[in-house]
C-alpha cells in the first residue's frame, strides 16, 4: 500500500504540496517533481509514452487526505475510558459498559447484554416515542395558533391604530372649531363696544364744538352782539344742562377670556382606552397514550410485565455473575499465557567454571 502512494522515480510519498501525484497515459503516477525530468517523455516503469500535461490523480489525492484524518472513536458504541466496544448495560447504574467496566467498576451490578438490554428497553422507548409524537404535534399546533394570534394582533392594531387616528382628528377638528367660535365672538363683542365708544366719541365732539363755539366771544364787539352772544351762551348752557353729555367711557374696553385648560388638559390625558385583556396562562400536560377506560387494563398488564421483567432479571443477574467469572477467569488465562511467551532470562555465567 506504501509503494503505491509513493512516486515511481523519487520513491517519496505523494502529498498535496511538494509531490502531488500526475496519473500518465499509461495509468502510473508520478510526483510534479520528477515529471519534467523524465527522459524522452518515457514511463519508467513501462516505457510507454507518458503524453502531454499528464493531469492530477484525484482518486489517489482522496485516498491521501482520507488517510491523514485521524480516526475518531464512536463515543456511541466505544468506551471513553478504555477505548473498548461498548458490550453491556448496567441496569442499576443505567449505563453502557465495555468489558473493563463490566469487570471492575461494576461488578455484582444486574447487567445485561446490549442485544438483550434492547429487548427489554423497546417496549419503554415505543410508548415514549408515542408521547414524544403526541407532545411534538401538540406543540406544533401550538406554535400555529401563536402565529394565528400574531396575524390578528397585527391586523387589530393596525384597525385600532386608524380608529385613534381618526377619533383624535374629529378631536383636532373640534378643537380648530372652537377656537373660530371664540375668535367669532371676540371680534363680535369687539365690533360692538368699537361701535358703542365711536357714537359717544362724536356725542362728546358735537358738545364741545358747541361749547367752544358759544364761548368764543371777542373782547371788542358792539353793545348788540355782547347781548347777542350772552343769550346764546345761555341757551348753549341750558341745553347742556337739560341733556348733558356722558364722559365716562360706555365701555371699559377691558376684554377677557377664561378658560379650564388644566381640567381640559387632564380630562385629555383619560380620554379613550386600550384595553389588552388578560394574559393567557398555558398549562401542557404530556398526553396520555391510553384513554380512561383502558388504565385499569393497562394497569394489570404493566403488573404482570412487571413480574416478568423481574424473573428475567433475576435470571439475566445469575447469568451475568457467570458471565463475569468466565471474562475473570479469561483475562487471567491471556495474562499467564502472555507471561509463558515471554523469552526467559538466564543468569549470568560471569563467576562460574
Amino acid at each position: 500500500m506504501s509503494d503505491a502512494l509513493s512516486c515511481i522515480v523519487c520513491f517519496e510519498q505523494f502529498d498535496e504540496v511538494n509531490h502531488v501525484p500526475h496519473v500518465l497515459r499509461c495509468g502510473h503516477s508520478l510526483c510534479a517533481t520528477c515529471l519534467p525530468l523524465l527522459p524522452q517523455r518515457l514511463c519508467p516503469s513501462c516505457k510507454q509514452p507518458c503524453g502531454d500535461n499528464p493531469p492530477k490523480n484525484f482518486s489517489l489525492l482522496h485516498i491521501l487526505s482520507q488517510a491523514s484524518r485521524p480516526k475518531i472513536p464512536d463515543p456511541c458504541t466505544t468506551c471513553k475510558t478504555h477505548s473498548q466496544p461498548l458490550r453491556f448495560f448496567d441496569l442499576v447504574c443505567d449505563k453502557l459498559l465495555c468489558c473493563d467496566c463490566f469487570a471492575v467498576d461494576h461488578a455484582g451490578h444486574q447487567c445485561l447484554l446490549l442485544d438483550e438490554a434492547a429487548k427489554l428497553v423497546a417496549p419503554e422507548v415505543k410508548r415514549l416515542k408515542e408521547i414524544a409524537k403526541a407532545s411534538s404535534t401538540e406543540v406544533a399546533q401550538a406554535g400555529a395558533k401563536l402565529e394565528r394570534c400574531l396575524v390578528e394582533i397585527k391586523e387589530k392594531k393596525n384597525t385600532l391604530a386608524a380608529s385613534i387616528t381618526q377619533t383624535f382628528a374629529a378631536v383636532k377638528r373640534a378643537v380648530q372649531q372652537r377656537e373660530q367660535a371664540l375668535l367669532s365672538q371676540l371680534d363680535t363683542a369687539a365690533a360692538m363696544y368699537t361701535s358703542l365708544i365711536s357714537e359717544q366719541q362724536k356725542k362728546l365732539k358735537a358738545a364741545q364744538t358747541s361749547l367752544e363755539v358759544s364761548s368764543n366771544i371777542p373782547d371788542q364787539i358792539s353793545h348788540a352782539q355782547l347781548l347777542q352772544s350772552r343769550a346764546n351762551l345761555i341757551s348753549t348752557l341750558e341745553k347742556h344742562k337739560a341733556a348733558p353729555p356722558q364722559l365716562a367711557p360706555v365701555h371699559n374696553g377691558k376684554l377677557a377670556f377664561s378658560h379650564t385648560f388644566d381640567k381640559f388638559r387632564s380630562e385629555l390625558s383619560v380620554f379613550g382606552a386600550v384595553s389588552s385583556g388578560s394574559p393567557v396562562k398555558i398549562e401542557f400536560r404530556y398526553p396520555s397514550t391510553c384513554s380512561s377506560e383502558e388504565d385499569s387494563e393497562d394497569d394489570d398488564d404493566e403488573k404482570e410485565n412487571a413480574s416478568k421483567k423481574l424473573a428475567a432479571l433475576r435470571r439475566w443477574s445469575k447469568e451475568g455473575s457467570d458471565l463475569q467469572q468466565r471474562i475473570r477467569k479469561a483475562k487471567s488465562n491471556d495474562e499467564a499465557r502472555q507471561r509463558a511467551m515471554q523469552p526467559q532470562r538466564h543468569p549470568s555465567t560471569r563467576g562460574y567454571k
